[in-house]
């Protein structure tokens, strides 16, 4: 859907009885004003010339509604090869952040990843959130965890918040090495530690796999006002996938942000 058109020179959104162009394409656009969706402009042949496009929801304008509107739905374009499509938001550093209700392909996010470049998703998670279990685990990046990694599944998951030593890995193998806790002085102070955001660890029931193998940011939006941000610790053996949590202020305060020129 389109949430803006061309109209006589001016970047409007729908109402009745209107007609545009299409900023991608430049192609003719009614304005569609009912009662059941959400109002948008469509193209005369009912045809959309940008095949990224996806149904407009409340969530999405909710979100686009957050920055300023001549970030919105800008058209990029790839001068090489005269590609385009549209970014929910673009941010005058050139961020793209995507706003993403429906599931997707892993080929397609790194097919996104890939032409937007400096992109970042944000994840309509309220519909599979039931499905994701979260535990505390502290900052994996704290210098008292340097020698330690966590313990993980084959996946890269950890149900509890346990540790080994590095070097007893490497000596001894995953079967004949300790196992360290929270009840372990070290691992108690990690836990202890002040931290900025909070950590947690996460097992996920009909796993929605290709997000965990984006190579762009992804935060999933409960409609709680966290973002929970899906994150790798790299390891000796497998990598841990853990989540951090940024409030929903804090994420719009750093991106909302304009350069100082402005």
């Amino acid at each position: 859907m389109i949430r803006y058109a061309n109209v006589n020179g001016q970047r409007r959104e729908p109402e009745k009885g209107l007609k545009g162009t299409c900023p991608g394409c430049g192609k003719g656009l009614n304005a569609k004003c009912g009662e059941i969706r959400i109002h948008h402009w469509a193209h005369e042949s009912r045809k959309d010339c940008d095949l990224w496009w996806e149904q407009m929801t409340e969530w999405h304008l909710d979100w686009q509604n957050q920055f300023p509107q001549g970030w919105r739905e800008n058209i990029i374009t790839k001068k090489e090869t005269e590609d385009y499509h549209q970014a929910d938001i673009q941010t005058p550093d050139g961020i793209i952040i995507k706003f993403q209700h429906s599931n997707l392909s892993l080929v397609d996010i790194e097919s996104r990843n890939n032409f937007y470049e400096k992109l970042i998703w944000v994840v309509n998670a309220k519909q599979f959130k039931h499905n994701i279990k979260l535990q505390d685990i502290p900052n994996p990046n704290s210098p008292l965890l340097n020698d330690f990694d966590f313990q993980v599944d084959l996946e890269g998951f950890a149900s509890d918040p346990l540790f080994y030593k590095k070097v007893d890995y490497r000596q001894y193998g995953p079967a004949f090495t300790r196992s360290y806790s929270e009840r372990d002085e070290i691992i108690k102070r990690a836990f202890a530690e002040q931290t900025t955001h909070q950590y947690k660890n996460f097992t996920w029931q009909h796993k929605r796999l290709a997000w965990l193998s984006s190579t762009a940011p992804v935060f999933l939006d409960y409609g709680e006002g966290i973002l929970y941000w899906i994150r790798k610790r790299e390891q000796e053996s497998r990598p841990l996938y853990y989540m951090q949590l940024i409030p929903k202020e804090e994420f719009l305060a750093k991106y909302t942000k304009r350069p100082a020129t402005e």
